[in-house]
This record gives C-alpha cells, structure tokens and sequence, in this order.
C-alpha cells in the first residue's frame, strides 16, 4: 500500500493512479483526513430497454435509473 499526502499526491498523480489500476491501494492523507485511492470495481448498472421494468416501475423511476447508470464510474472510463 502506497500512502502520501495530498501534496504530494498532487505532483505524482500520474503514477498514483497507475498504482490503484495495478491493484493497489493507494492512501491519500490531509492533516487527520484519509482516503483511499482504488479501481473501481464491479459491472456497470445497464440502461433498461424501455418497457423493461412497466410492471415494477413507473416512467420516473425508470428514468432516474437509467440517468444513475449512465454516470457510472465503468461508463465514463469506457
């Protein structure tokens, strides 16, 4: 496990994040704040067919879900 300060972070990010990608985590520290620096895992939340969800869902719902899958982490690196 890497781990440096949010300075720090800041002039090596290239490699930081390369390092998360690789599988390792990476701590990120300011004062008594930490956070972790890891790749993302998991399948992305498929957008839904319209009709797909007609009999659990109504029209909002649906649409919210397929808004919140759209900005999926695993989508936006696609």
């Amino acid at each position: 496990m890497k781990s440096c300060t949010l300075n720090e972070a800041s002039t090596q990010l290239d490699r930081l994040f390369e390092a998360a990608l690789a599988g390792e985590v990476v701590l990120l520290t300011k004062g008594t704040r930490q956070v972790v620096l890891r790749q993302a895992e998991g399948e992305p939340v498929p957008v839904r067919p319209p009709g797909y969800f007609s009999d659990c869902y109504s029209d909002e719902d649906a649409a919210e879900s397929n808004r919140l899958a759209s900005a999926s982490p695993t989508a936006l690196v696609d």
